[in-house]
């Protein structure tokens, strides 16, 4: 849909993508968009880190990124 937008409108492709790690949704912007790399936002990024910590180590802190 979103290349479908793009092309009708005369609007360049987008550069890049931040996701939420959604294998589904990479997957397809890889496929679609192959030029444009796609990221995992660090908000993202940062929640996994605890969760995972948490699992091996118990209870962690970890500092949250600020918004934006």
């Amino acid at each position: 849909m979103l290349r479908l937008i793009t092309t009708e409108n005369d609007i360049d492709s987008p550069n890049i993508f931040l996701t939420d790690r959604i294998l589904a949704c990479m997957n397809s912007l890889d496929r679609v968009f192959p030029d444009a790399p796609s990221m995992i936002c660090r908000w993202h990024m940062t929640k996994n880190v605890g969760s995972m910590a948490r699992k091996h180590l118990g209870q962690v802190d970890v500092e949250e990124p600020a918004p934006g």
